[in-house]
């Protein structure tokens, strides 16, 4: 496995939606705009880079940022990686790992700048990463809601933020004419209230009660609390704590706090922990 294979397809049925990527093993981020009107329960294919097919269905759109959260059943017997997150700085050399297909050339260049607290109207603010492209235009929009890695020397990759569709990035660029713009990983995890610390949490608090084959999948199934839970909970209390008191910088918050999670529901489900 190598660390681009956290990257998903989505389709529907014989049609391609575009691309996303896995943020926990239970959840893939997307660009709304890629899902085409689909609302909250639609189900919805998972492709992963390997080729394996996933059931999933779509958890949670925010319509102000054109994001979109799709909730996968993992299956126990399918290896594939979540990335690690970190945050952009101009200059940053950046990738982004999917390409609608496999005649598409790969998107990469410099990152132009971090701008925070952009809204689109009345939406939420954001932090953008502005994207400058190495290569000749393209359709920016066939690459929406994949992943924008940063590539810098002598340090693994890192998720830095989604492409965003040429729309948004657009007005989230206050009017640049380079339609291409990521929203920054921070922000976007911080969208969506599935992946908020209680709603996690929340997944470890009860046993299915029953079996439902052909349930859309738009949350894991839960899975029975462990002795870890009270450990979490004051874990993800001290990480807030510590960015109130400016002890650790608010951006790295999210990103750690999904990784604690994805620990804890990956051994509450009898999985080794990597």
């Amino acid at each position: 496995m190598t660390h681009e294979d956290y990257w998903v397809v989505l389709s529907q049925g014989d049609q391609v939606l575009g691309g996303g990527f896995f943020v926990t093993r239970s959840y893939v981020l997307t660009s709304a705009a890629r899902l085409r009107g689909l609302g909250c329960g639609a189900p919805v294919d998972v492709r992963t880079a390997e080729g394996v097919l996933l059931r999933a269905g779509v958890a949670e759109v925010a319509d102000d940022v054109g994001l979109a959260l799709i909730g996968v059943l993992p299956d126990p017997r399918v290896d594939y990686a979540t990335p690690g997150a970190d945050r952009a700085v101009k200059g940053d050399p950046w990738h982004a790992p999917f390409r609608p297909d496999i005649t598409a050339r790969f998107l990469s260049g410099t990152v132009d700048g971090v701008v925070h607290d952009r809204r689109d109207g009345d939406g939420r603010a954001v932090s953008v990463v502005e994207l400058a492209s190495a290569g000749p235009a393209v359709e920016y929009g066939d690459y929406a809601g994949g992943p924008v890695e940063r590539r810098t020397t002598g340090a693994e990759p890192a998720v830095v933020g989604v492409v965003l569709d040429p729309e948004r990035a657009v007005r989230l660029r206050e009017g640049a004419e380079e339609p291409l713009a990521a929203c920054a990983i921070d922000s976007a995890v911080g969208l969506f209230e599935t992946l908020s610390a209680q709603s996690l949490l929340g997944m470890l608090g009860a046993l299915p009660q029953e079996a439902e084959a052909e349930r859309v999948p738009t949350v894991p199934p839960p899975v029975a609390v462990d002795h870890s839970l009270g450990t979490t909970r004051h874990v993800l209390r001290e990480f807030k704590d510590m960015a109130d008191e400016g002890l650790v910088d608010p951006a790295f918050v999210s990103p750690m706090q999904i990784r604690l999670m994805e620990w804890v529901v990956r051994t509450a489900q009898g999985e080794e922990a990597s």
